[in-house]
């Protein structure tokens, strides 16, 4: 997946504010895809460029105006393009992983500090997931298929919800042998 194939995705629901967008990116997507919102922005206007957005200015008393965000017929064809791209990729890109694999040189107590902070930071990950029912409700309003795309979203924060607790479980399990072998 690519930021910007992620954005043209909730595009598919409906028009959408740069903020609107980066909320919705950030309750749904940020638990595989992780953007900063200046990236959202300059994928934004990167996108515009291609062809594959079109965005209008909304006038407002009282507020800041804002820049509505729209497909078009190039932005849906280039998501449906994407969308059908066989993306099963078993490549693992991971600091934290490289960390652990050259943990031997440092002593055990490093280490497992280090687990600890990982098992909390898929903790607050965790926490944060509870916030995707609203996101749905939310970004995938009354459409003749928003029951499927209710199911879908739904399924993959399951997902993601696992794929948290099966993490923070390693992460224990190899605290506890690390203290049974090491310390």
């Amino acid at each position: 997946m690519s930021l910007k194939h992620g954005l043209l995705g909730l595009l598919h629901y409906g028009e959408m504010t740069g903020y609107e967008l980066d909320r919705a990116f950030k309750s749904s997507l940020a638990f595989f895809w992780h953007a900063q919102t200046s990236q959202v922005y300059r994928e934004l206007d990167a996108m515009q460029q291609r062809g594959w957005l079109t965005s209008r200015v909304v006038v407002q008393q009282e507020k800041p105006n804002k820049r509505v965000y729209a497909l078009t017929r190039a932005g849906e064809e280039e998501f449906l393009r994407w969308l059908a791209q066989d993306h099963v990729d078993m490549r693992i890109k991971h600091a934290f992983l490289m960390q652990l694999f050259f943990s031997g040189v440092r002593p055990p107590h490093e280490n497992i500090a280090l687990l600890e902070r990982y098992i909390q930071a898929h903790e607050q990950a965790l926490r944060d997931m509870a916030g995707v029912a609203q996101s749905v409700a939310h970004y995938a309003p009354e459409t003749p298929d928003a029951a499927r795309t209710t199911f879908y979203w739904q399924a993959s924060a399951d997902f993601g919800r696992r794929y948290m607790q099966m993490n923070i479980d390693w992460a224990r399990d190899t605290i506890a042998a690390i203290r049974e072998k090491l310390l």
